[in-house]
Formats: structure tokens, C-alpha cells, sequence
């Protein structure tokens, strides 16, 4: 290594893992990711009064995780599912957001789905 990569290695700047709620343009309430694990478990991140949730459910609804992550969601790895989202599920800005700080987006293939606000279970 010389000097110049030196000072080069010393200007780079840490990828910011978070992601936070005034990121968002758009603070509605609303589904964020959905997708699913290789064991078929859904896995939702959702907006809701300004809070990032996060909840992971079995086939019979059974609640396997819940997170609470208030304003800002920290190591953004944690909420994509190992197998698949459903992209016409998945917030673009987010989805946006998340693929700037490098995350991979494991998307199945895209059908068309009637708009809802949120696509799956709710902690509430």
C-alpha cells in the first residue's frame, strides 16, 4: 500500500446498516417487505403510526418472532427472508432505500395482486 490508498481507505465512509422513518417520504401506514423463509414462514415489515414493525408467522398464524423496532430498524439483513419477497407486496421507496445500503432483495417472479395496505399479519 502507498500513501494515496492509504488517505483513500481513510475517506471511506462507513455504509450506514439502518434505516430510519424520516428516511421515508412517505410516512403512511403500510407493508414495507413480505416474503417468505425456506421453511414457508412469512415474514412482514410494516409502518404503522410511524413505527417499523416486523413480525415472522408460521401456516397456521402462529406468531415465531415480533419486533418492535420504533423509528429506526438497525442490521437491515435481519428483516429479508432467506427465500423469496413477494415484489407487487413490497414498498418501492423502501425496497429503494434498502438496495442503496447494499441489501440484496431475493424477489420471486412479479403477479399482480390487488392493492392492500398491508399484506400480512399485524402484531397488534
Amino acid at each position: 500500500m502507498n500513501i494515496n490508498e492509504l488517505n483513500e481507505l481513510n475517506e471511506i465512509k462507513p455504509i450506514e446498516d439502518y434505516i430510519r422513518v424520516e428516511h421515508l417520504s412517505d410516512e403512511d401506514d403500510r407493508t414495507l417487505l413480505y416474503g417468505y423463509d425456506c421453511e414457508r414462514n412469512t415474514w412482514h415489515t410494516y409502518l404503522k403510526d410511524s413505527i417499523f414493525y416486523h413480525v415472522v408467522y408460521d401456516s397456521k398464524g402462529l406468531i415465531l418472532r415480533r419486533e418492535n423496532y420504533g423509528f429506526e430498524i438497525k442490521f437491515l439483513n435481519n428483516i429479508i427472508p432467506n427465500k423469496r419477497l413477494y415484489p407487487e407486496c413490497c414498498d418501492f421507496e423502501f425496497c429503494k432505500l434498502l438496495k442503496e445500503k447494499g441489501v440484496h432483495l431475493p424477489f420471486t417472479t412479479w403477479s399482480n395482486k390487488e392493492y392492500n395496505v398491508y399484506y400480512g399479519k399485524t402484531i397488534e
